[in-house]
């Protein structure tokens, strides 16, 4: 006889195959080029300081640089130049 899943069970699933499958891409990205530049960078967007290891997320993208927030919420803008060099993914 076949058990029937309640919710809990179909969303402990669910998360399970989600954890595979997170592992599996970031493993993959971990073996390819995380290097960035202004054309990839999109609100949302988390990316690392490459020598202080800080992480922002992108606001908004403009032709002179990039929007980003720290943690905290403030605002930094950030040069396309210094972006495309010293950013890449988080």
């Amino acid at each position: 006889m076949k058990k029937k899943l309640d919710n809990k069970e179909i969303v402990t699933v669910l998360k399970e195959e989600w954890y595979v499958r997170k592992a599996q891409l970031l493993s993959e990205l971990k073996k390819s080029d995380l290097s960035l530049n202004t054309k990839d960078a999109a609100p949302g967007l988390k990316v690392k300081h490459e020598s202080s290891g800080s992480e922002y997320t992108v606001d908004a993208v403009g032709p002179r640089g990039v929007s980003l927030l720290n943690p905290e919420g403030d605002k930094v803008f950030v040069s396309s130049d210094v972006f495309n060099k010293e950013y890449k993914l988080s």
